[in-house]
């Protein structure tokens, strides 16, 4: 009778999950078109890549000093009409590009068309693998993959053609592998994601803390020798990105509205949009203060998180969970594509909440997913925002509250995401410890 019922209750929580993601795919179809049009056709950020990867098989500078005249170039003949923004040149570790180089012996439309069935095609494995990680039945793989496909952060890979995809792969590949016993595997693919953007580099710690000496040892020689290759390859390109186009970008970028870091919230707050050509979203502008409260914020994460580490076990899903999520909070960026990584926290702690059925555990768990999809380039969004700075009007301080609010909702969502993960770390250690101690009584 207690199975019959246990069987009907996980029938009944389908159900309404299905309904649920079902209703929510059907909403968002049209965007998720829109999507793959402008993926398949004009993707914002892709055409950085493609310049870099044919400057790279032409022998040449990954970042040539007229990459902005080559880009306006490549869009015209296109018939892209360039856009304001795409042509402040934002590259990235010359490693990506040497990554996809076979993309770029291919015209520009068919290598954009041939990235999306790949970005498409990752988020699949991405899916595929974690739930076969964390032992979750197959049957909410399809939900899975409608909701992932409904939601701003997948979409926002397709609209850029970003190779944040290949990332998130590498990471949910790192995850399985150590699931599996393979350390030394594991920490090879944390170094090859880490080589692409840098935030993935925290896992690194996940193996020192669980002292996983294989992993780690894996993910340091991996990433000296991607970074021997790439010198190889492109002579002083890598040190042109770390000592002149990275400092640049995130001067230039680390205050857009839609970065949802710590870095990203307080720039905000602290610093001029200058993306925008506006100061409006300023409490007052002091570098100064950005960085006080934002490296004293991260420390104090990371603090936390050592100190709940040594007192409670990380060697399971959540131990990682909280890496990946820790990643994008305290990292300099964390761009809508950035968000796809939390795909691995979010399907951890999916069996983690249905399994404990705590009520507060599942709000929170629904809230920081609510907050972390939200979609800010949405009609009903925009008319949010719009709505309170009409309300607010005249007042300065209209724009202060849309900041701290409308455009911080993803972080916010992602510290939710960050307190729900060491609820259950400390759960599921306590819970071990008693088991232990009745087995040895």
């Amino acid at each position: 009778m207690l199975m019959h019922n246990i069987k009907t209750k996980d029938t009944a929580v389908f159900i309404i999950l299905t309904i649920v993601v079902c209703v929510y795919f059907v909403i968002n179809f049209s965007s998720l078109r829109s999507s793959l049009q402008i993926g398949t056709t004009e993707p914002y950020d892709f055409p950085h890549d493609y310049i870099g990867g044919r400057q790279l098989i032409a022998g040449k500078s990954i970042y040539p000093e007229n990459y902005k005249e080559l880009l306006q170039n490549l869009l015209l003949s296109q018939g892209i009409k360039p856009n304001p923004h795409i042509l402040y040149i934002n590259p990235h570790p010359p490693f990506a590009d040497i990554l996809l180089s076979p993309l770029w012996f291919l015209n520009f439309h068919t290598a954009a068309f041939v990235w999306t069935l790949i970005e498409l095609a990752c988020m699949l494995c991405i899916i595929y693998l974690l739930l076969r990680a964390e032992h979750i039945p197959m049957k909410y793989f399809p939900l899975i993959v409608l909701f992932t496909l409904a939601a701003q952060p997948f979409q926002s890979n397709l609209i850029t053609g970003q190779i944040t995809i290949v990332l998130v792969l590498f990471v949910a590949v790192a995850w399985f592998l150590y699931k599996k016993g393979h350390e030394t595997a594991s920490g090879v693919f944390i170094a090859l994601a880490t080589m692409l953007k840098f935030y993935p580099g925290l896992f690194v710690l996940f193996y020192l803390i669980n002292k996983r000496w294989k992993a780690l040892m894996a993910s340091v020689i991996t990433g000296g020798l991607v970074v021997l290759l790439t010198l190889i390859v492109t002579k002083n390109d890598l040190f042109r990105f770390f000592f002149i186009i990275m400092p640049r970008n995130l001067q230039f970028w680390q205050s857009d509205l839609v970065n949802f870091s710590l870095n990203g919230f307080f720039s905000k707050l602290f610093l001029p949009m200058i993306t925008r050509n506006t100061t409006a979203f300023t409490i007052f502008i002091s570098p100064f203060m950005k960085n006080l409260f934002y490296y004293s914020t991260s420390g104090f994460l990371l603090l936390y998180l050592a100190v709940h580490a040594r007192k409670y076990k990380y060697n399971n899903g959540p131990g990682f969970s909280v890496f990946a999520t820790l990643s994008l909070v305290i990292s300099p960026f964390c761009w809508d594509h950035y968000r796809t990584l939390l795909l691995l926290p979010f399907i951890v702690l999916f069996k983690e909440v249905i399994r404990s059925k705590k009520k507060y555990d599942i709000m929170i768990y629904l809230v920081s997913l609510v907050f972390v999809s939200v979609n800010e380039y949405s009609i009903f969004f925009e008319k949010a925002v719009y709505k309170t700075q009409l309300f607010l009007f005249p007042s300065r301080a209209a724009n202060i509250v849309v900041v701290l609010t409308y455009y911080s909702l993803p972080l916010y969502g992602m510290l939710l995401l960050l307190y729900l993960n060491f609820r259950i770390i400390r759960k599921i250690s306590i819970t071990e410890s008693g088991q232990q101690l009745l087995r040895e009584s």
